[in-house]
């Protein structure tokens, strides 16, 4: 009799620990201050003050790497804000770029993502080798190890069907493979021929690599699912907010500073949703989940809200990461990388002068 007790005990608790998490809006324990406190900050590299940088990545030993984009070239900086190496530079030559799209963190590696190619880095900005790939087509949400990537298919302009579907590929290797698939939010809506962060919808991916998990979602549903690295589903938790509206004047102020010709832009306006997305993106931190709301359009944030939820989905806090004592600081989820209790974040004062900074920050209780 003992036993069967045991046995529906430990029933009861999977079931717990398993099952669908749906929070209301309302944290359980409130609102979180972080209490950034500054370490450091540097605004030159190579003699020459930082342009226009962006597109923040930390490696795990929070090794930094970004672009500045009127430089055109990356920047590898260590936790320490010392400049390590620039690389990546725009061109044809050896190590060199013709057209900088995105940038990867693959283990020990940096990755730069041009239409054609990954292009591999050490960590320290050392040209390593390049592999072809259609970055359309096959977009890196995340690497796993190696050459092997997580991506979602997708076809610009093309219906979209009833599920969304994660997959793997090696570089090495043109097999694809399923790891992961949930319902998809935008059924029957066509892909979208411009990527518009906060407004549309795209596939976010984490992992957890000491518990083994992965968090994803399509980010126009708060919904995040959690599987096992191999692709087993768990449990899914999200929260039951209102998606924000879209005003026609900050789609058209996004477009302005683009860069794209106004009459191109002025025809993707209409097809662009009416609605900001519900996240920008997902992280695991410790043995909590933060997920990243969208709150604004607009590239200069003064502030970066954060939701943070339980290992089992629980949203326990409200937060706001603000930088800067007597007058705002403006960054953007792009612009900054969160590891552990340390903070960086790509910075703009109110003068236009931009900077990288390092802060020490203080990480909620798991429970």
């Amino acid at each position: 009799m003992k036993k069967w007790n045991w046995l529906l005990t430990w029933g009861f608790f999977c079931l717990a620990v398993f099952a669908d998490v749906r929070n209301t809006d309302r944290p359980l324990k409130g609102e979180w201050d972080f209490r950034p406190q500054k370490v450091w900050e540097i605004d030159r590299a190579n003699g020459a003050p930082l342009a226009r940088p962006a597109e923040l990545r930390a490696a795990q030993d929070e090794t930094l790497v970004f672009r500045d984009f009127d430089q055109n070239v990356s920047y590898v900086f260590d936790r320490d804000g010392k400049l390590v190496n620039s690389f990546a530079k725009q061109g044809s030559g050896p190590g060199e770029v013709d057209r900088y799209l995105n940038c990867f963190i693959a283990g020990d590696h940096v990755v730069v993502g041009t239409p054609g190619a990954l292009h591999f880095y050490s960590r320290l900005g050392a040209y390593v080798e390049s592999y072809e790939n259609n970055l359309f087509a096959r977009f890196p949400l995340l690497f796993l190890a190696g050459s092997e990537f997580l991506f979602t298919p997708q076809e610009m302009g093309q219906p979209q069907g009833d599920r969304v579907k994660i997959k793997s590929v090696s570089l090495h290797s043109t097999q694809e493979k399923v790891v992961a698939e949930f319902p998809n939010p935008g059924k029957g809506q066509a892909n979208l021929p411009v990527i518009v962060l906060g407004l549309t919808p795209q596939v976010k991916i984490a992992v957890d690599p000491k518990a083994k998990k992965l968090f994803y979602g399509r980010s126009d549903e708060y919904t995040i699912h959690v599987a096992d690295t191999e692709g087993t589903r768990m449990f899914s938790f999200g929260l039951e907010r209102m998606r924000k509206s879209a005003a026609e004047d900050e789609k058209r102020k996004h477009f302005e500073t683009s860069g794209i010709p106004k009459e191109r832009y002025e025809k993707i306006l209409p097809l662009l949703p009416g609605e900001m997305t519900q996240f920008l993106g997902i992280q695991a931190v410790g043995n909590l989940i933060f997920v990243y709301p969208t709150e604004s359009l607009d590239k200069r944030q003064d502030r970066i809200a954060v939701d943070i939820f339980s290992a089992n989905g629980e949203y326990l806090y409200r937060a706001h990461l603000r930088f800067g004592d007597k007058s705002p600081l403006y960054t953007h989820v792009e612009k900054m990388a969160l590891m552990g209790n340390h903070c960086y974040a790509l910075l703009q004062d109110g003068s236009g002068r931009n900077f990288l900074a390092k802060y020490k920050i203080s990480l909620p209780p798991a429970r």
